[in-house]
């Protein structure tokens, strides 16, 4: 059979999507190629349909105006490529929804044994700004930390409670794909949590999107291959200062939460563990270690300890002499 060539009498090559964007570049304008594969890109288990074409303006649909009004042969060639496109789309589609359904049945075969990488699982409480539990299992976000709120030997940090009413907002109701490190297993971590890089169901990409708005930052303790890019959204939430990075919001939280410390020299009161206030000399009050110094009554009330024991009524009640 013979070949068919060109006008230059070069041989003729059959235009596959991807040159036709690039064709369409060069000529600056966009083709219905171009644009139908941007308007149907994917995300999903490593595959991935993109596109981009330079120049001119997006038709407003494929076989829009531009298309029509294209001369002879060059409009047909488009709306042949439009229609070579939508097919490889569908045919793609089909690969990912049954790639996924083999997913969802690996996950109900498996049961309560273990977590399967790209299933969905629906997510049954948040714990704090960077864990929560599908079921059984307690996953927490793979590269990120958020501050603490509920551990249980540390006391609540700055924006620790934001962090984790932020990842409720997110995650309460839904369902979640779970995925480890590229080329590896699920994996669990301290406190027997399985560490993972979180997605929503429209592609929401959790770890990132906690980093970016402010409620937690990169993580460096353990090895993370996406670190690079955890850097880069904990660099912009900086020097937008959003969430954990405003400083004088932060300084304005430490003023009524960071208890500091009073020698007894410069103490009128101390609070026993009990959180009742006694005043320094009151012998039915805590010795120094089981009680927390302040300066006044008054220091102690803006950290919430306005409970009284007489010996401290008396000092309050001579100070409004």
């Amino acid at each position: 059979m013979k070949k068919k060539r060109n006008a230059n009498g070069r041989e003729a090559r059959r235009s596959s999507p991807a040159r036709a964007a690039a064709a369409s570049s060069a000529r600056g304008r966009a083709s219905p190629v171009a644009w139908l594969a941007l308007a149907l890109g994917f995300v999903g288990s490593g595959l991935g349909v993109a596109c981009v074409a330079r120049g001119g303006g997006a038709p407003a649909a494929v076989g829009g105006p531009q298309a029509a009004d294209a001369p002879g042969a060059a409009g047909e060639e488009a709306h042949g490529e439009a229609a070579a496109l939508r097919r490889e789309v569908a045919a793609l589609r089909e690969r990912l929804d049954a790639q996924q359904r083999r997913i969802e049945a690996l996950s109900e075969a498996f049961g309560q044994s273990f977590l399967v990488p790209g299933a969905y699982y629906q997510v049954t409480k948040v714990i704090d700004g960077d864990t929560f539990e599908v079921g059984k299992w307690r996953v927490r976000l793979l590269g990120v930390d958020t501050p603490e709120s509920v551990h249980p030997s540390k006391p609540v940090e700055w924006y620790g409670v934001e962090a984790s009413e932020h990842l409720k907002k997110l995650l309460t109701g839904k369902r979640v794909r779970l995925e480890p490190e590229l080329g590896q297993a699920l994996d669990t971590g301290a406190y027997d949590r399985t560490l993972a890089y979180v997605y929503l169901e429209d592609g929401t990409d959790v770890n990132l999107e906690v980093v970016r708005g402010g409620y937690g930052r990169s993580y460096h303790k353990y090895p993370c291959k996406r670190r690079a890019e955890f850097d880069a959204a904990e660099a912009e939430a900086r020097a937008a200062r959003r969430g954990l990075w405003n400083d004088a919001a932060r300084l304005a939280w430490e003023d009524t939460h960071i208890i500091p410390v009073v020698p007894r020299s410069e103490a009128r009161v101390i609070v026993a563990k009990s959180g009742i206030v006694h005043s320094v000399d009151c012998g039915a009050g805590p010795n120094e270690e089981n009680g927390t110094y302040f300066r006044s009554l008054e220091q102690a009330a803006k950290f919430g300890f306005t409970k009284l024991h007489s010996c401290a009524r008396k000092l309050q009640e001579a100070a409004g002499k």
